[in-house]
């Protein structure tokens, strides 16, 4: 078998280019023949690096395999995938959603828009596997990729163990040694990783008199993005806080290294992360971290941090953090443990090699069986199969023998109602049926929730972050759940019955 690893681009301390550049070597050492696809086919890296318009010259026997990079928009990657004869894994690394962006610059907006649809459309390829970086991401991904596809979740590769390498950068040190905490912040200096919380938050702290502290942000300003950071400048003025803030734009990976071995706490109010590197670089370095509870933070810190959300409470923490000798300790222990237990190279490594043997051996069945009985529990579903059969039309790429397990049913059913009915008329027919209305009107919902519309109870037992994500035990979860179901599965839903 010989692998393609397709990315859209290689750049320099990139987390997805990194991750890309971590399977490739994992793959050469286990001795695959592999290669590199980038869109304009360069790297400054010291690998061998093909264009997307190679790939066709280099793989193409049955038994192939591309794993492809999903983190931005890339139409031309998919249309090299289509005319490519191989089979497909999804790695998934999340794309930003619009609304983060669209007050400051629309076209960078559309963009993110774009990127978050178009994976629909990667599902159509031959897909054998999705290879997301967190649940988080996966069950994203599961709402519109048919979830028969074998799916797995597997962190990132980093290049950690480089940055332990590199010796401090006296200049930083000088740089630090001027106060007597310093709090590190890193990530692209973009609107969904929230610094204007962030610095409101730190303006408070400062007033309940910490003094001595400072924060440090290392991160490169997106020109395109001009409003957002002009704001954090501006805020910065406001709060009377910039002889305390620290920019390092630009950062080599000395100064990097020197920050992290030197500073006393991690700090992120990001809103939207699919995993976040940088918390994992923190905790190999032994830092405490104050994260946000938002997207996949949670997931990625484990113990390894005090979540807070909102400027208030944020302050709170941080100034509790500044002061708490103690809690800091517990909390750079447990980071330490928590990357030697989950995130080490050498166990990423070969839990990757595991996974790619097992979607290529599922890859070996992709068509086999189409006839098989669809067996089991369809949750009471009128005509079950009959609907499942026309769904499994628009997916050839897939067979019934896959349906093992209630969780795989429920996923593609959630599938069939948000893209198997815009991919065929006769899934359509059977979805605005008086049969499948009055299913979903009977649907069980706790008493506090059987206002619920029919779409709405749909989306509650068949939605992967729905059904885990909302228990509607009270009047707060269930608000919580149509502020949910308004902004990720309305416009998927509500179409089945009108």
């Amino acid at each position: 078998m010989r692998i393609g690893i397709m990315v859209p681009g290689l750049l320099p301390h990139d987390a997805v280019g990194n991750d890309a550049l971590g399977m490739y070597n994992a793959l050469i050492r286990r001795g695959f023949e592999c290669h590199i696809f980038t869109a304009n086919g360069e790297t400054r890296h010291p690998v061998p690096v093909y264009g997307y318009d190679d790939l066709p010259l280099l793989l193409g026997r049955k038994d192939d395999l591309v794993i492809y990079h999903y983190c931005i928009a890339d139409p031309r990657g998919l249309q090299v995938l289509r005319r490519a004869q191989v089979n497909v894994v999804v790695r998934y690394h999340n794309v930003t959603p619009a609304s983060f962006m669209m007050k400051y610059d629309p076209d960078f907006a559309r963009w993110c828009r774009q990127g978050r649809e178009l994976l629909a459309d990667f599902s159509q390829l031959p897909l054998i596997g999705i290879l997301s970086d967190s649940d988080y991401n996966g069950a994203e991904a599961a709402r519109l990729c048919p979830p028969e596809i074998a799916a797995a979740t597997l962190p990132p590769f980093h290049r950690i163990e480089e940055l332990f390498s590199f010796a401090d950068d006296r200049a930083i040190q000088a740089k630090l040694s001027e106060n007597w905490f310093n709090i590190l912040t890193v990530g692209r200096i973009v609107p969904n990783k929230a610094l204007d919380i962030m610095l409101e938050a730190f303006a408070r702290a400062l007033k309940d008199d910490i003094s001595g502290v400072a924060l440090h942000i290392v991160g490169q300003r997106d020109p395109r993005l001009s409003g957002y950071w002009q704001m954090l400048d501006e805020l910065i003025e406001q709060q009377e806080i910039a002889a305390s803030v620290v920019w390092h734009e630009g950062a080599s990976a000395t100064r990097l290294a020197t920050l992290y071995r030197n500073c006393d706490l991690f700090w992120t109010t990001s809103q939207h992360e699919g995993f976040c590197v940088p918390v994992v670089e923190a905790m190999a370095f032994g830092l405490p971290v104050l994260s946000s509870s938002q997207a996949a933070l949670p997931e990625t810190c484990g113990s390894a941090a005090i979540l807070a959300d909102g400027v208030e409470e944020t302050a709170s923490e941080l100034a509790r953090l500044v002061t708490d000798d103690l809690l800091r300790m517990e909390l750079a222990e447990n980071g330490r443990l928590r990357y030697r237990n989950v995130f080490r190279l050498g166990d990423l490594e070969r839990q990757f090699v595991s996974i790619i043997e097992r979607f290529s051996d599922l890859s070996q069945h992709v068509g086999d069986d189409a006839s098989a009985p669809l067996a089991g529990d369809w949750f009471g579903i009128p005509d079950a199969e009959i609907l499942a059969r026309k769904a499994l039309e628009c997916t050839p790429q897939t067979s019934a023998y896959q349906f093992s397990g209630s969780e795989r049913r429920r996923n593609f059913i959630d599938w069939t109602i948000r893209q198997g009915r815009l991919l065929s008329a006769d899934v359509r027919e059977c979805l605005r049926s008086e049969a499948f209305r009055h299913f979903a009107e009977e649907l069980h919902v706790p008493e506090t929730a059987l206002h619920l519309k029919p779409q709405m109870r749909l989306a509650w037992h068949f939605d992967a972050e729905a059904r885990t994500g909302f228990t509607l035990d009270s009047a707060q979860d269930v608000a919580a759940f149509l502020r949910w179901y308004r902004e990720n599965a309305a416009t998927s839903y509500e179409p089945c019955f009108s």
